[in-house]
């Protein structure tokens, strides 16, 4: 991934910042070179942050302090203040993340058009915005958009401004689906759902070690399979089988992170059948195995 150069060296060994504007949006680079402890941030405008390298713990935007690693973004709603500590940032190695500013008049209009294009679609689950900061564990092709993004910002070309503008839709869209997602499981997990997606999202939690079977699926939301694939692709980018993946991998990570039970026995309590399976599909995630991971959130 490329990163703007410093020709003259850093002005800040502490969350040295370079800017590149763009169309009603900002998008910042912050470099750290020396370990650092309760750095605030805060904005007035919703931040987008992508993790890049090195290894941050953030406190204030959970309820427990939280590492950040690369492959994960943190959602930061307006006025929102929080606290970094730069446990590992070192001159040959800085701590180095990105932000990009989301405007919510841009949240709440794509939201519009995503409900006004759902229609009379069987679902309690509107599309809307979130006050409440998100931790994400991102797919690669937001890592991409990622990317993508840090290169348009600092292009120069007639068209920079409009290419922009699309990409900073699209991560829009991605980070409404991220927070979509949170809203089906906290119905899911609130014991409420009787039928539509929530209702699946809930047993697939319920039974996260069984294989999925789309016509049992079907039949607790009270769907047809097309209506309830078509409700999973739009509402979480996602399959049922996927999204049991994904879940199966954030458990996974919670477990390596809160508890000490072996990895062994993390693997087949989640359904995995043999532990390099478990071990192939968690690094495929995350870009460590559960071992690394374990190790690399010690400490918060």
């Amino acid at each position: 991934m490329a990163y703007p150069a410093i020709p003259s060296g850093p002005r800040e060994l502490i969350e040295n910042r370079i800017s590149f504007g763009g169309p009603n949006s900002e998008l910042s680079i912050y470099s750290t070179y020396e370990p650092a402890r309760r750095v605030a941030l805060r904005s007035p405008r919703l931040l987008y942050c992508g993790m890049l390298s090195g290894r941050k713990i953030m406190h204030g935007a959970t309820p427990q302090p939280r590492t950040f690693l690369p492959g994960e973004s943190f959602v930061m709603p307006p006025g929102r203040a929080v606290y970094i500590d730069f446990p590992e940032a070192r001159h040959s190695a800085p701590t180095t993340c990105m932000t990009v500013e989301i405007h919510s008049e841009r949240i709440t209009d794509i939201c519009k058009r995503l409900n006004d294009r759902a229609g009379d679609d069987d679902d309690p689950v509107p599309w809307q915005g979130s006050d409440h900061a998100l931790h994400l564990h991102h797919a690669p092709s937001t890592q991409q958009l990622l990317q993508r993004l840090m290169t348009l910002f600092q292009e120069k070309q007639s068209d920079r401004d409009t290419l922009i503008d699309f990409a900073l839709g699209e991560l829009t869209v991605r980070m409404l689906r991220s927070q979509m997602r949170q809203l089906i499981l906290t119905v899911a997990q609130s014991g409420m759902p009787s039928h539509g997606l929530p209702a699946a999202v809930q047993w697939l939690d319920q039974h996260i070690a069984q294989p999925v079977d789309i016509n049992v699926l079907a039949e607790i939301a009270h769907a047809s399979r097309a209506t309830l694939y078509r409700q999973f692709r739009t509402k979480l980018g996602t399959t049922p089988c996927e999204y049991q993946q994904q879940r199966r991998i954030e458990r996974a990570r919670a477990c390596l992170t809160e508890t000490d039970i072996p990895i062994t026995e993390i693997c087949f309590s989640l359904g995995y059948k043999s532990l390099s399976h478990f071990i192939h599909r968690f690094k495929n995630a995350t870009g460590l195995s559960p071992m690394d991971y374990r190790g690399s959130s010690d400490n918060v």
